[in-house]
């Protein structure tokens, strides 16, 4: 029997390319000769000469699709009541399920990342009933993040989960309709750590399939998983590779790099990355850390907002039964 086809999406732009083909190059090296691919590249700018670098890359099994998801982004951006606070490759894994009805099931992929197993694996895991696979978010086993997620989002910090590599539940999206859910929840309030990673962890909060580190190794620590074990890194909160040939895990990046069509300008960002950027880039994540705790500390943060909206309810409630019963001469 014939496994299904596998499609997998990604998102970025053109700036990005260049290190996303490490990506994508890493997973077609690690396809199933006998089963089909199909990527999905979401893009709002791309190059034509970007583009047929990246369509270079396909193989027999494996079919590239570039889709120009512009309007679809302007026309999203059209409900929100803050146009211009996130960059439009934040939507990106958003529009999957409604944009491609064609599938029931999918692979998104975090563009930072290098593959070391078939992807086909990851996408053949059983969802049931739940609206996503995922890791749990590395980050959320230090302090700040844990208390964030605590207080302001109102989640475990072990089930919090990383957005970067998610199985999709299209269907299930499509029928819970968690593009509507995202845009209500942007116009009661906006997230300033983590994005529409946080949007998401609140809309399918006890309805996540964890999904084993190894498909998800955030590059945060050493993880003590067997190297013939290890199927994804992701370079999340970290130096990047192209910027570090030091970070954590550069290897995977490098090891594949130098097959790109994109090698040459991978090589020339290596090459002119300063030492002072370089710190820079390693300050991010005391940033990240300070914004966890002032949101965490915020009496208007997300999840007080909630308590307090969910007690005037209750109050409105009691207030209109006591009416009632009033009214009824009780």
């Amino acid at each position: 029997m014939n496994k299904p086809l596998v499609p997998i999406f990604f998102g970025f732009d053109e700036r990005f390319a260049k290190f996303a083909s490490v990506a994508m190059l890493s997973l077609i090296e690690h396809t199933d000769p006998k089963r089909n691919y199909r990527i999905h590249v979401l893009h709002t700018d791309l190059t034509k000469e970007t583009i047929d670098k990246i369509l270079s890359m396909e193989r027999r099994n494996v079919s590239i699709c570039i889709n120009d998801v512009s309007k679809d982004i302007e026309e999203l951006i059209s409900h929100l009541p803050v146009r211009d606070y996130y960059s439009p490759s934040t939507y990106y894994r958003l529009l999957i399920a409604d944009k491609f009805p064609l599938y029931n099931k999918a692979l998104y992929i975090d563009s930072d990342t290098a593959i070391l197993q078939d992807v086909g694996k990851l996408y053949d895991i059983n969802l049931r009933h739940h609206l996503v696979g995922a890791v749990p978010e590395a980050v959320m086993r230090l302090e700040e993040p844990a208390l964030y997620s605590k207080r302001c989002l109102g989640i475990n910090n072990k089930r919090y989960f990383n957005a970067g590599v998610l199985v999709i539940n299209s269907k299930k999206w499509r029928e819970v309709k968690v593009m509507h859910q995202f845009i209500d929840l942007v116009h009661f309030y906006t997230f300033h750590v983590a994005q529409d990673q946080d949007y998401l962890n609140i809309i399918c909060k006890d309805d996540v399939k964890y999904i084993s580190r190894s498909w998800n190794m955030e590059c945060i620590k050493d993880w003590k998983i067997a190297e013939k074990k290890r199927c994804l890194i992701h370079y999340a909160f970290t130096p990047k590779p192209w910027h570090d040939i030091q970070a954590i895990y550069s290897q995977y990046f490098w090891d594949v790099a130098f097959r790109s069509p994109f090698y040459m300008d991978i090589k020339s960002v290596y090459a002119s990355f300063t030492f002072e950027e370089l710190a820079k880039e390693k300050r991010v994540a005391l940033t990240v850390f300070e914004a966890c705790l002032q949101e965490a500390n915020n009496p208007d943060n997300y999840l007080n907002l909630i308590q307090r909206r969910n007690e005037e309810k209750e109050d409105s409630e009691e207030v209109v039964d006591e009416a009632g019963m009033i009214a009824a001469g009780v």
